[in-house]
């Protein structure tokens, strides 16, 4: 019986000892100090870089409201608090933390101060930035807001991209990135670019907004990317641009832009295994062309969406162009609203134009 006893408190003992530590919270606030030791509710560090040096994989760095970066505005990332720039980025997130705001974007700055590339980079699986309610707004990089070229099980959620010279959001998978409830507007370049390296990898981008950008989203090459329920808007150029790639584009409303969507480019050197699936998108009020379809070496699948109000600019020899087909082959739009119960025609209907033939009825009679 002894023996048994001992056997079960061993048992127990190892059994304790395969629990992981509970996640702590590490603390950044204004009116905190960069110690080796800081953290707590009541000494806080100052820099949210610090506050990542201290926590562990795990941990979550709770910042609260107010600027960081670039404090006293003179482009440079050495003073008191400031955050410990990497050289590209104004911050660098290089372990497995999740790092949110106790007060959200609006009031919780990062400020690269001009002097870097990014303003913030993700250099490590399993990093959580920003939360819906929670993010962060990011200004001040030479090229662009938020970087990650080639992580995987990656967070990002809340956050706000503005006035970069470049884009907003450069996001590359290796694996499994999520997006959502982020906003990019008045970005030089594109407000979210999403790609990877392999086909099977992918980034999910659900319920954001990208508005006031030269484009608005781009999803490159190669993955199996998901865009959906995005309000992309007032974009000067394209509003989404999708390369050749399985990606899946629905439930998108896309107003206001240069161009709605736009299928894109592929690489010669590794042919896609299928095209992109446009499916249920609002494309209303576009400038030159609701939908524009180019040729390419898988065929790009346009289902159910809601043409109307696209092609007012005097630019186009064909007025109101809902979808224009530029692969020279027959394409198949059937159950699309045009904007009228009587199918294509003169406004307040789209028509289709291009090339190449569009297959328009059977047609919705209502939007979809």
């Amino acid at each position: 019986m002894k023996y048994a006893t001992l056997l079960f408190g061993a048992s127990l003992c190892m059994a304790a000892a395969a629990v992981p530590a509970a996640a702590a919270t590490i603390n950044v606030a204004n009116n905190g100090l960069d110690t080796s030791t800081c953290g707590s509710r009541a000494a806080p560090c100052r820099s949210i870089s610090r506050g990542i040096e201290r926590a562990s994989p795990g941990d979550t760095v709770l910042v609260g409201p107010g600027k960081y970066g670039d404090l006293n505005d003179d482009g440079l990332l050495s003073g008191a608090g400031e955050e410990a720039s990497s050289g590209n980025a104004a911050l660098r997130i290089g372990k497995p933390v999740r790092v949110v705001s106790s007060a959200g974007a609006v009031l919780t700055v990062i400020d690269a101060g001009g002097g870097v590339f990014w303003t913030v980079d993700i250099a490590s699986d399993g990093v959580t930035f920003g939360v819906a309610g929670g993010g962060f707004t990011m200004v001040g990089g030479q090229f662009q807001g938020l970087n990650c070229t080639g992580q995987t099980n990656l967070r990002i959620g809340g956050n706000i991209a503005t006035g970069s010279p470049g884009s907003g959001f450069v996001v590359y998978s290796n694996g499994y990135v999520e997006m959502t409830d982020n906003i990019a507007h008045g970005n030089a370049s594109v407000g979210f670019i999403i790609g990877s390296a392999l086909e099977t990898s992918r980034v999910i981008l659900r319920n954001n907004q990208s508005y006031g950008n030269s484009e608005g989203i781009l999803s490159a090459t190669y993955g199996r990317h998901e865009i959906a329920y995005n309000e992309v808007s007032n974009n000067a150029n394209r509003g989404i641009s999708v390369d050749f790639t399985p990606a899946f584009i629905h439930h998108n409303i896309v107003t206001g832009n240069g161009v709605g969507i736009v299928s894109n480019s592929w690489s010669p050197d590794r042919p896609p295994s299928s095209g992109p699936v446009l499916y249920r998108n609002s494309v209303i009020g576009n400038t030159r062309f609701g939908i524009f379809v180019t040729p390419g070496p898988v065929r790009t699948v346009v289902k159910e969406n809601n043409f109307f109000g696209n092609g007012v600019s005097t630019v186009e020899s064909v007025p109101n162009c809902g979808l224009a087909n530029f692969t020279g082959e027959t394409l198949n739009a059937v159950n699309s609203y045009w904007g009228a119960p009587t199918g294509p025609g003169a406004e307040p209907a789209d028509v289709a134009c291009g090339n190449g033939p569009v297959t328009t009825t059977p047609f919705a009679r209502s939007p979809n």
